[in-house]
């Protein structure tokens, strides 16, 4: 028995150094932080501070906004690339991880030939998903052939627009001339009309004339495709599309002033007179003068109506023309005093 309780003796000294000797406490994991930050145009995930124990990984995603895409991945300030997600592995301290974006571009490349323009031109940059828009525009006298938009023809259009743009692109404009016409130009005697002659133009552009009077005369017409136009001095067809012609013809530098006076019923003789400085009116009368016309009715006569130019001016005794540079007219009309 005695070994027996020598066991128990030891078992027992076994149990209280058990209960009263102190436990050593575990040592607590180390923890670090990855800090994860996006620029705009982008995300990264997850984001922020995040906490990993030692000896831990964290993987984050990195994910580029719509139109745009990954410039550079920085982890703790190296550039690892246009990558779309990174791993940090057994993490042994604090890390920071910092996504950058870029917008996804394209060039439109636009050329013409000569004889016309496309607006813009030149290399044009755009944003993926966009759209732009060109304007083909001849030069006077041409027409667009032919708009080639990567090679391949879209007809004689004057625009074309390029949407949700995918990828880069090319668009190119050809012009040709345009059917020409006559036009011819003559001038009558004391006189000239420049250019003169037969000419031609292409169709769509404009062509001016200009015509001169000799010393001593005035245009007394200008006649387009026979039609009178009056006294110009100059004209242009503008978007010529047919043939024309012109022609000028000249008078002595004077215009006429016809001076009457008529009874108020028609009757004859006439009961009145028109007088310019106490004489009888001058048939013709210079460019630029100043002249007054006398109105004189008759004894028992009064003037009743006075027409210039067809416009009434009343029983007026006298008119003045100042700075005369056209035909006219003056017409008086006298009634007896006693009359209605």
């Amino acid at each position: 028995m005695p070994c027996k309780r020598g066991l128990i003796v030891i078992a027992l000294l076994i149990v209280s150094i058990a209960i009263f000797s102190p436990v050593a406490a575990a040592e607590p994991a180390n923890v670090y932080t990855i800090t994860a930050t996006a620029n705009v145009n982008g995300s990264i995930s997850p984001a922020g501070t995040i906490s990993v124990v030692t000896g831990g990984s964290q993987t984050l995603a990195i994910t580029p906004d719509p139109g745009y895409r990954i410039l550079s991945v920085i982890v703790d300030g190296a550039n690892r690339g246009a990558v779309n997600t990174y791993t940090l592995s057994n993490v042994q301290a604090n890390h920071t991880i910092a996504a950058y974006f870029e917008a996804v571009t394209y060039t439109i490349t636009a050329t013409t030939e000569a004889d016309g323009a496309i607006s813009p031109p030149g290399v044009n940059t755009v944003h993926s998903g966009s759209s732009m828009n060109f304007k083909i525009a001849p030069n006077a006298g041409y027409h667009v052939t032919d708009v080639l938009v990567d090679g391949v023809s879209k007809g004689a259009v004057i625009s074309y627009t390029f949407t949700n743009i995918k990828t880069s692109h090319t668009i190119r404009a050809t012009f040709a001339e345009n059917e020409s016409f006559i036009i011819e130009a003559s001038a009558g005697a004391n006189g000239s009309i420049s250019p003169s002659g037969r000419g031609s133009m292409l169709g769509g552009t404009n062509w001016k004339f200009i015509i001169s009077p000799a010393a001593g005369y005035r245009v007394a017409d200008a006649a387009i495709d026979g039609e009178s136009k009056g006294a110009l001095t100059s004209y242009t067809f503008y978007n010529i599309q047919e043939a024309h012609t012109i022609s000028a013809s000249f008078t002595p530098d004077v215009y006429t002033i016809r001076a009457s006076v008529i009874n108020w019923d028609d009757s004859f003789p006439l009961n009145g007179h028109i007088t310019v400085s106490g004489s009888a009116p001058p048939e013709t009368v210079s460019p630029g003068a100043s002249i007054t016309y006398v109105i004189t009715p008759n004894a028992g006569y009064k003037v009743y109506s006075v027409l210039v130019d067809g416009v009434q001016k009343g029983g007026i005794a006298s008119y003045t023309f100042s700075n005369i540079r056209s035909n006219h007219t003056i017409e008086a009309y006298v009634r007896p005093i006693t009359s209605p």
